[in-house]
C-alpha cells in the first residue's frame, strides 16, 4: 500500500503535481495561520506585513525540513551538493515566496532512492 506521505518514494509526473500542491497549500495555511497568530500575541494584529514575514520564515522552514526529510529517506543526505540546494530551497522560498521555493523539495521527491553508498558526491546509479 502507498502511503501519501512516503518521502522515500520515487514519484511520477502526475505525483509530482499533487505533492507539490498539496505541500503549497499546506505552507501557505500554515504560514497564514502561524503569521497571523504570532502578529496578534506580539500586539502587532493590525500589521499584515509582521505577519506575511512571519509566514515567510515559517514557509522557508518548512521547505528545508521537507528537503531534509526527503533526503534522509533517500539517503541521499551526505550529498554536498544537495546540502547545498537545501540551503538555497529556504533562501529562495523566503525571498521569491513559496511557490518558487518549493521547487527544490519536489525536485528531490523525483530522485530514485539511493543505496546508502550511492549519491554521497553524485554518482550515478
Amino acid at each position: 500500500m502507498n502511503a501519501p506521505i512516503d518521502y522515500g518514494k520515487k514519484r511520477s509526473l502526475k505525483e509530482i503535481v499533487g505533492f507539490y500542491c498539496v505541500h503549497v497549500f499546506f505552507i501557505l495555511i500554515a504560514g497564514g495561520i502561524i503569521g497571523g497568530v504570532s502578529a496578534l500575541l506580539v500586539g502587532k494584529g493590525d500589521d499584515f506585513l509582521f505577519g506575511r514575514r512571519i509566514g515567510e520564515v515559517v514557509a522557508g522552514l518548512f521547505s528545508v525540513f521537507v528537503s531534509m526529510v526527503i533526503l534522509y529517506k533517500k539517503h541521499m543526505i551526505k550529498n554536498p551538493l544537495y546540502i547545498l540546494l537545501i540551503a538555497l530551497a529556504g533562501i529562495v522560498t523566503y525571498v521569491g515566496g513559496v511557490l518558487i521555493g518549493f521547487v527544490v523539495p519536489t525536485y528531490f521527491a523525483t530522485l530514485q532512492t539511493a543505496t546508502m553508498d550511492r549519491h554521497v558526491f553524485g554518482e550515478k546509479e
